[in-house]
């Protein structure tokens, strides 16, 4: 493969079914994120951030402001 220049980009085409499409805009009018694009590209940033924590050995619980923890760990989205 040869050597990309820093910041060069790639367009893919993703297919996705109509119902991930419906989310992917419902996440982008409650981030407001700008685009789809910018939609898809934060989610795989918090993917990579969750599978190099579970790689480290860490498990992600979620916590409400209270300070309740939800029992179920999030570990089911990294395969």
């Amino acid at each position: 493969m040869p050597e990309r220049k820093k910041g060069a980009k790639t367009r893919l085409q993703l297919v996705f079914q109509d119902s991930m499409v419906e989310r992917i805009d419902r996440l982008r009018e409650d981030t407001d994120a700008p685009t789809r694009t910018e939609v898809v590209r934060r989610a795989v940033k918090l993917y990579e951030w969750f599978a190099d924590m579970e790689k480290r050995g860490y498990k992600i619980l979620a916590r409400k402001s209270t300070g309740d923890k939800i029992d179920e760990e999030v570990s089911v989205l990294i395969v």
